[in-house]
């Protein structure tokens, strides 16, 4: 998957995601663009050049998946938070509030 494919099914999609749609695009973007990508540490386009902002889909994903960890409460599998913070810490989010939320369901 091109983190440009995931970007526009988050886009077309996201109202419809559950929990587990929600850490699996985090963790296929993760994948596409996180540390590993080109050895940058961040966020790489399709021009190859570094992202200094969050893209709108991903800020948007990260809030739907808050929504829905607050949603489940002490019910949220452990698997799913722990899922989504590693994808934050890979895509150098760790320091957004959503993150910090996720941390605290944790």
């Amino acid at each position: 998957w091109w983190p440009e494919e995931i970007l526009r099914i988050i886009s077309d999609s996201l109202a419809e995601f559950n929990l587990v749609n929600c850490t699996t695009a985090l963790q296929r973007l993760a994948k596409a663009w996180g540390c590993g990508n080109r050895g940058s540490g961040s966020i790489i386009d399709k021009r190859g050049k570094a992202v200094r902002r969050l893209p709108l889909e991903l800020e948007a994903l990260l809030k739907r998946t808050v929504e829905l960890v607050h949603k489940q409460g002490n019910r949220c599998p452990p698997q799913n938070l722990s899922n989504a913070l590693w994808a934050c810490g890979r895509l150098e989010a760790a320091s957004l509030p959503e993150t910090a939320a996720i941390a605290q369901a944790a």
